[in-house]
């Protein structure tokens, strides 16, 4: 059976309640490391994450077969 490859490139960015910097520099990188390992489970691995204070920008890919 053949089968198509759709790839798509997302730029997610999302920000804490009311921009409130609640994001402590501490709680960051396992924050980003944890969410890589979500989204290379999820077939969209991250081309990178960067998080601040307030606010995280993912640029990533998403690769999922289509039967």
């Amino acid at each position: 059976m053949s089968q198509s490859l759709a790839r798509s490139q997302v730029h997610l960015a999302f920000s804490t309640k009311n921009r409130v910097p609640w994001l402590q520099e501490e709680l960051r990188e396992p924050m980003n490391a944890h969410l890589a390992a979500v989204l290379k489970d999820i077939c969209c691995p991250a081309v990178l994450i960067n998080s601040v204070a307030d606010h995280v920008h993912i640029p990533l890919r998403s690769s999922a077969p289509w039967h």
